[in-house]
């Protein structure tokens, strides 16, 4: 299965293997959420859903916006489709949510949603996008709010990339200045991020004497395709001998350059392989 969202080749997903159609992982993203003492925060709802129910209805989306970064996601914006949730929104406190980086994330998701061109976005090029919308992974693998968080963080972060539209028409060669700012971004540079935010977490809930938020992170694999998923590797398919990683038997998630790598990496991944196996 690979990646058409793009349409121009930028990033081919050369390893999704689609799991069994059931009960599939979900995140619920609630975006733009006023506060009575003003601003936003953002937030996200884990739940589960019929993978095949959301793909096949009208409003589903390829991102465009994660498969740059080598994440197989699609969405569905939930005024157009409200699935079963396991989780009540008003359970989730205030000390659960996470902060936004002002609109600019909520201004990605309008963009995934109503286009497949991943520059085709510039900071207030639209009206800021308040409502929620579901994410599923497009191999139906694992995905939770931890690394849609990560994901937020990232997008937040793509200076060049949000103010492309604004910087374009000063330049004498716009296709290669697009190619610059795609290449800025990609696979790699958000799997090395996402290891930095992992990092970073559990010090800070090591610090807080927080141990099930230390599990959960200790938990949580980096979502990225296409690459090693030894953390000193990140090797991409195209590096690799035969252009195949090797998928860890157990889980059926984890890819691997080599089995030096698997077994590196097996002392953190054993967490998430068996929650993945169950």
């Amino acid at each position: 299965m690979q990646n058409t969202a793009l349409g121009n080749g930028i990033h081919q997903f050369h390893s999704v293997s689609v799991q069994p159609t059931g009960s599939t992982d979900a995140v619920i993203w609630h975006s733009n959420i006023r506060l009575d003492e003003g601003g936003f925060i953002s937030y996200g709802t884990p739940t589960k859903v019929s993978a095949k129910t959301i793909e096949s209805h009208p409003s589903f989306h390829k991102v465009a916006l994660a498969a740059q970064l080598g994440i197989p996601l699609g969405s569905v914006p939930i005024s157009a489709y409200m699935p079963n949730s396991n989780s009540d929104p008003e359970d989730i406190t205030r000390n659960n949510a996470h902060m936004s980086n002002g609109n600019i994330f909520a201004n990605y998701l309008h963009v995934s949603i109503n286009t497949d061109d991943p520059l085709s976005f510039s900071y207030n090029s639209c009206p800021p996008f308040e409502g929620d919308v579901l994410f599923i992974r497009l191999d139906h693998g694992p995905l939770n709010v931890r690394q849609m968080h990560a994901l937020e963080q990232f997008c937040c972060s793509m200076k060049h990339f949000i103010r492309y539209r604004d910087q374009v028409g000063t330049k004498s060669d716009p296709k290669a200045f697009a190619r610059e700012i795609l290449n800025e971004y990609n696979p790699k540079a958000f799997a090395r991020f996402f290891e930095e935010q992992r990092r970073m977490c559990i010090l800070k809930y090591k610090q807080q004497g927080l141990g099930e938020s230390i599990k959960e992170w200790e938990g949580t694999e980096c979502p990225v395709i296409d690459l090693c998923g030894a953390a000193n590797c990140l090797k991409g398919v195209e590096e690799v001998e035969g252009g195949k990683l090797e998928v860890c038997s157990r889980c059926k998630v984890k890819r691997y350059c080599g089995k030096s790598c698997q077994k590196e990496d097996w002392g953190r991944h054993k967490r998430s392989c068996r929650k993945a196996k169950a």
